[in-house]
């Protein structure tokens, strides 16, 4: 009959299972600096953002500035044709010349070309802003805002702006990040202590086992790499003043960009004042030059020409207030 046999063989080995306790503090340094990194990551995300709806805000009042001289246009289209009407009237009775009617009709012919420009200025531009903002374009997409002269609150304290910054948290976080790094290697020339569990085995037949646990803690001291540790923290203590320096260096930079920034809103309301007082002078100009030729006092061309002031005076004042939308967004994102 068979017979089952028992072999002695040595006890086997399971690898044994180690848990740090204490490794110079680089587990709680490296468990800030990861969360440092984090942190990091999602502000440089944050950022991203607010440039993309940055760039969307721009291209926004880019249409909006189209639509208001598409509107300009089309007031100086209507002038014309009614102007073109009269001229002819006027022709045929023989109260002016054809080279007046001639000069209205090239005058119309410019206008119309013009609108054409703007009016592919609208689409190609709706279309850059559908693209920016993740929307489906449409032929019949139209924006309902309009360029308002409203004034900008602009009462901005310069360090209180700049240490609300995303840029600056990011700063003191590289600062920050630095100096756990200085820590992680000062940590290496420090003891270690862990505590480990094993386990042996015998063979098993049938039924037959035997096994043996055992714990046990390892501390070590290191000694031999004290010099090397000095050297490499010396080094990382250099990195954390020249990431201090550099913190310092942009802050300041940062200040500076947020009072150009409050300049150029100071001087782009200026300048709506400047193009509204124009324009006033535009209109009252061209209704004083509009009686006048109705009196027959000055010839159709100084009608046209005080036409074309107006209608630039109106260009002027609305790149004027789009300019001011646009500074006055780029200082509310620093601010």
């Amino acid at each position: 009959a068979p017979h089952l046999l028992w072999r002695e063989e040595p006890p086997a080995f399971a690898a044994p299972a180690m848990q740090p306790l204490y490794a110079g503090g680089r587990i709680v340094n490296g468990n800030r600096l990861a969360q440092l990194g984090v942190e990091a990551a999602q502000l440089q995300q944050e950022l991203s953002q607010e440039k993309v709806l940055l760039s969307v805000e721009e291209s926004y009042w880019l249409v909006v500035s189209l639509y208001e001289k598409r509107n300009t246009v089309l007031q100086a289209l209507d002038f014309l044709d009614t102007l073109g009407r009269d001229v002819l009237t006027a022709e045929e009775a023989g109260l002016v010349t054809r080279n007046d009617r001639l000069k209205v009709a090239l005058k119309r012919d410019e206008m119309r070309s013009n609108l054409l420009k703007v009016e592919n200025g609208i689409q190609l531009a709706t279309m850059a802003l559908c693209q920016l903002a993740g929307i489906e374009y449409s032929p019949t997409l139209q924006l309902t805002d309009t360029v308002t002269t409203e004034p900008s609150d602009i009462d901005v304290r310069i360090a209180e702006a700049v240490a609300r910054r995303k840029e600056s948290r990011l700063l003191a976080l590289n600062v920050q990040a630095e100096q756990l790094k200085k820590k992680m290697i000062v940590g290496e020339a420090l003891p270690q202590l862990a505590i480990g569990v094993g386990a042996s085995y015998g063979n098993l037949i049938v039924d037959r086992y035997s096994a043996n646990g055992l714990a046990f803690a390892t501390l070590q001291v290191p000694l031999t790499d004290w010099w090397a540790t000095t050297h490499k923290a010396k080094e990382q203590e250099i990195r954390i003043r020249q990431a201090e320096n550099s913190s310092r260096d942009l802050t300041e930079k940062m200040a500076l960009e947020t009072e150009q920034a409050i300049h150029n809103v100071q001087e782009a309301q200026a300048q709506v004042a400047l193009a509204g007082s124009t324009l006033y002078d535009a209109k009252e100009n061209l209704e004083s030059v509009q009686t006048n030729y109705e009196a027959g006092l000055v010839p159709v061309s100084d009608l046209l020409e005080a036409r074309t002031l107006y209608s630039q005076a109106q260009d002027q004042f609305t790149e004027a207030r789009i300019d001011l939308t646009l500074k006055c967004a780029r200082l509310k994102l620093i601010q």
